[in-house]
């Protein structure tokens, strides 16, 4: 294995899933380091082939071309390189390989005597650890695949952050331990590319917290496996995390909204100091104040208003809503 591939580059593979992560390196490859990051914009626990695609042609501009669905790769192949999904159970260089049947996507080109295999995969499993690099696979080695032909237009417009409305059925959820812990897992990284498109320590925080319930949802499905009850404090915490989703979005959407309207530029950043913002002053601050409880429908206590708590979009947004780790 190889990991010398320069799309790897501040790649943030440890935030996406496997059929996110190589759509990422082409959108890279043809927009620019980084460009990938706009796919945190979205908060979804949907991660099919169908709905990835559909995502990344909102986001990213891409295009499919056509789909060719049990391909010969070898059949297939250019010197360029293109998107596949098979199962991860054939694939030699993944630690599922053997273990277990999932769809997970790959990169591939001619690579002369054999496949050249790029893959961006980030995760830990059971059977070892998967890290992004390039691999030469024997062409009769590789197992049949859905090959996507693709093609990519312009970045569309950037978009603002939208208040999120979970639709997640925490009791179904909880009725399966395995997809519990799949289920968590992709929102804990949809949360944590979501901190890193918004660049916010605040939402850094959450997403640490749903790291955390990916682990204490593991550790209980392996006891509920073992004969064993899920422990109360799994749902508990899933709910108390989607409601925090929504109150954290609601409240960044509406402060974001405003402060991009009364300073006629749109603000993303949470760290940037609004100081250093185009058109910023203290009377321009207290409009904003005013209009973002005006439209959440609450008052800032004066003794709130402090230095810290105006110094940048993070610290604003605190003041319209409850402190990390708290239920609203």
């Amino acid at each position: 294995m190889s990991t010398d591939f320069t799309a790897f580059t501040g790649l943030r593979a440890d935030l996406m899933d496997c059929l996110q992560v190589n759509l990422a390196i082409l959108a890279d490859r043809h927009h620019g380091p980084g460009a990938h990051v706009v796919l945190g914009s979205e908060l979804t626990t949907e991660s099919t082939l169908d709905s990835r695609l559909a995502q990344a042609s909102r986001l990213l501009g891409l295009q499919v071309v056509k789909r060719h669905d049990d391909a010969v790769l070898r059949d297939r192949a250019t010197d360029e390189l293109q998107y596949a999904v098979a199962d991860a159970f054939d694939l030699s260089w993944v630690p599922y390989a053997g273990h277990q049947h999932m769809d997970h996507s790959f990169l591939f080109r001619d690579g002369g005597g054999a496949c050249e295999v790029v893959d961006g995969y980030h995760n830990g499993t059971p059977w070892g650890d998967a890290r992004p690099g390039v691999w030469r696979i024997p062409w009769d080695q590789l197992p049949r695949a859905a090959v996507v032909e693709l093609a990519f237009g312009e970045l569309p417009a950037p978009r603002a952050i939208a208040p999120f409305v979970s639709t997640v059925d925490v009791e179904a959820v909880c009725a399966d331990v395995e997809q519990l812990v799949l289920d968590v897992w992709l929102l804990a990284r949809a949360r944590g590319l979501h901190a890193v498109w918004l660049d916010s320590a605040t939402f850094e925080e959450h997403a640490r917290e749903w790291n955390a319930l990916a682990a204490h949802s593991y550790v209980a499905m392996r006891r509920v496996l073992r004969g064993g009850v899920l422990v109360p404090s799994v749902p508990a915490e899933l709910t108390r995390l989607l409601q925090r989703d929504e109150e954290l979005t609601r409240v960044r959407s509406a402060v974001a909204a405003e402060l991009s309207e009364v300073l006629a530029n749109p603000v993303h950043s949470g760290r940037t100091p609004l100081r250093e913002l185009p058109g910023f002053s203290s009377f321009r601050l207290v409009d904003v104040i005013e209009r973002v409880e005006a439209r959440l429908g609450v008052e800032v206590e004066a003794e709130a208003l402090t230095p810290d708590s105006l110094r940048d979009l993070d610290s604003l947004c605190g003041l319209f809503g409850s402190p990390a780790g708290s239920t609203p």
